[in-house]
């Protein structure tokens, strides 16, 4: 049962759990950009913190509507691997 007074964490690996993620300022801009957009489509979603790695991201999300959750977290990870 979710509970929208609850922070969720949702992690997300990259495939093979290769180091596909480079660490760098053009990928961090990337992804902050790919977060924000994800932010304004599905806006009753809170995202509380990221944290991408070189091999994962990592999540921590809330939202009065659950039924958006599924959809932010496909838009970011399909928006972070192109």
């Amino acid at each position: 049962m979710y509970r929208p007074d609850l922070i969720y964490e949702v992690t997300s690996v990259t495939l093979g759990n290769s180091f596909a993620l480079r660490p760098c300022r053009e990928s961090t801009e990337r992804i902050v950009g790919v977060y924000g957009r994800a932010l304004r489509i599905f806006p009753a979603v809170r995202l509380h913190a990221f944290n991408p790695l070189s091999n994962h991201l990592t999540d921590l999300i809330s939202s009065e509507e659950p039924e958006q959750i599924p959809s932010f977290i496909t838009h970011v990870k399909t928006n972070v691997s192109k």
